[in-house]
């Protein structure tokens, strides 16, 4: 009797680690966070080197869960969400149920950018495909590169690059970073504590790097701080995203010119005819790059993932997203679309350096200071940053990033 009860309690421990191990293999391809570090904001909590789980997306797919039905979880940024959910997600699914008779289903969620914060996880599941701004190391979080890599796109799937909007007739002349500069210019772009705000203080010292590089040789980063200096002496953010940066300027009037994204800019511009885009010389490209999980052991999986991603790279995929105003990777697909026009020399955000230390150089210290010391404006909290926390990885002590920050 007891041999016997030594025996069940042996193959209960065993079953228990087999169900263990299935689940660690299915769920294999997840990388640890590198490491966090914590810093306030004023009353703001940032955390660099997070993952975490994703914003939940407003795709709800009709294909219920069941034997047979795999699904697709899906990260993507910088919304590109209306062109997936409302066409390439349902032409695929359409697609790989007419060659293998199979049903499949995608749980999606939107991967918010707070500083090198790439949350990976849909509803508690890694991630199979992440769509993000090459901005982020999303090599090391546990996923890599496609085929598509060795390709003329080197993966992206798409861009969109930023831009200003204007008045109609442009009455301010506006065509330049430098002109946001003139003291009658108000400039209107979301904060830069949050993620949407990264974006347009990319574009303003990046162009004068960009400048700079161009006539000399170097990269003079002194004009790029006081650039933005001189910028952000005009600029006015009260509100934390893309969107809510749209509705100042649209509905409220707020301001002559807004800092954003073409996609966003076109499809405004084609419905409201009091406003055009302007597109600056040397301006920021926010370049999507798709990547895959990593060490995907389900070979079926990785065919139907594989076939997604190479589904997003045909012409009616690259169709779908410049519908919608993003720019195809795809030159012949692009070449059709006469609203998007040439750029004068672009840069990635790579080109201003790592995402972690742009961040924190550029964002927490570079930012922080020149929002903190101009006299006067608009509507701007001055920010203490410090930070809160040991290193997750190694427990070493954090000193505050911006020792001379000016505070009330």
């Amino acid at each position: 009797m007891k041999l016997r009860s030594v025996m069940i309690r042996i193959i209960l421990i065993t079953t228990l680690f087999a169900v263990l191990a299935v689940y660690a293999w299915q769920i294999e391809g997840q990388a640890a966070s590198p490491g966090k570090e914590r810093y306030m904001v004023g009353q703001r909590e940032i955390i660099i080197g997070d993952e975490g789980n994703t914003i939940a997306g407003d795709y709800v797919d009709p294909t219920p869960k069941g034997i047979g039905v795999k699904t697709i979880y899906l990260a993507f940024t910088c919304v590109s969400n209306r062109p997936l959910f409302n066409e390439i997600i349902p032409a695929f699914k359409e697609y790989w149920f007419q060659k293998t008779g199979e049903r499949v289903r995608f749980e999606t969620g939107y991967s918010t950018l707070d500083f090198d914060k790439i949350a990976t996880l849909v509803n508690g599941e890694p991630a199979h495909v992440l769509i993000s701004t090459s901005a982020h190391d999303s090599v090391r979080r546990g996923y890599e590169t496609t085929r598509w890599q060795q390709e003329a796109n080197r993966g992206v799937v798409y861009s969109t690059p930023v831009v200003f909007l204007v008045r109609k007739g442009n009455p301010k002349g506006i065509y330049t970073y430098a002109d946001l500069t003139r003291p009658e210019v108000m400039v209107v772009h979301p904060n830069p504590i949050n993620a949407a705000g990264f974006w347009p203080v990319y574009g303003i010292y990046g162009s004068a790097l960009r400048a700079s590089e161009l006539e000399t040789g170097r990269r003079d980063k002194q004009a790029a701080q006081e650039l933005l200096r001189a910028v952000e002496e005009n600029a006015v953010y009260n509100t934390s995203t893309s969107k809510g940066a749209g509705i100042q300027f649209l509905e409220h009037e707020v301001g002559d010119v807004l800092i954003w994204f073409e996609s966003r800019a076109l499809t405004t511009v084609r419905k409201d005819d009091s406003v055009e885009m302007v597109i600056p010389p040397n301006t920021v490209m926010a370049d999507l790059t798709v990547y895959k999980m990593k060490k995907i052991k389900n070979g079926e999986y990785e065919a139907l993932i594989n076939e997604f991603i190479d589904f997003m790279f045909t012409e009616d995929s690259q169709d779908s997203f410049a519908k919608y105003g993003f720019r195809p990777s795809d030159e012949k697909v692009l070449s059709r679309h006469r609203e998007f026009t040439s750029l004068d020399n672009p840069f990635p955000v790579d080109y201003l350096g790592n995402a972690t230390q742009l961040k924190k150089e550029l964002i927490l210290d570079k930012w922080v200071k020149i929002n903190n010391a101009r006299k006067g404006l608009k509507n701007t909290t001055k920010y203490e940053v410090r930070a809160i926390e040991e290193d997750v990885a190694d427990g070493a002590d954090k000193e505050s990033i911006t020792g001379d920050v000016y505070t009330d």
